[in-house]
């Protein structure tokens, strides 16, 4: 584990730079490549993880443009915006991709098994009689396939009416 910060009492991985501030700046991820966004507004970016969390395809991040650490460092705006960013996600995994399930994860600090050192919320399509959570990691999905998939999340969320 790389070097560790404190924030809000937790202990945080410090990585320098962050990637998804990087990926936020258009920096292709020196392992991943490209990001597939497949929604993005003033304060929020949701993608596809390059590495999906226990094999379902389909496995998204959400986060905050701005460089936040911990859950406890957002503004309220960014509060509200996670959450809908997170809700859209999960609608369009649930009608695109018919999972029997969909897993919310976000973790703080260290002990909480958080890697990265900015705030994310895993939307994570789940099938019936695996292991919650999921115990791997699958090897890196190419870019293609992860593009592919958030223009088809893509569309459906632009087809979803805001109430």
């Amino acid at each position: 584990m790389p070097i560790m910060s404190i924030t809000n009492g937790f202990r945080l991985p410090r990585r320098d730079p962050c990637p998804y501030c990087r990926n936020l700046a258009g920096e292709p991820s020196p392992k991943s490549g490209p990001c597939a966004v497949v929604t993005e507004d003033e304060l929020t970016r949701t993608f596809v993880n390059p590495f999906s969390f226990g094999g379902c395809p389909g496995h998204l991040l959400v986060i905050p443009k701005r460089h936040v650490e911990s859950l406890f460092d957002l503004e309220p705006a960014e509060e509200a915006a996670l959450m809908t960013a997170m809700m859209q996600a999960a609608r369009a995994v649930r009608a695109v991709l018919d999972p029997d399930g969909v897993l919310l994860i976000q973790r703080n600090g260290i002990a909480a098994g958080q890697e990265v050192p900015h705030v994310h919320f895993h939307v994570i399509p789940r099938a019936a009689g695996t292991p919650v959570p999921p115990p791997e990691w699958v090897p890196l999905i190419e870019y293609a396939e992860r593009q592919a998939l958030a223009h088809r999340l893509s569309d459906y969320v632009k087809g979803l009416s805001v109430v």
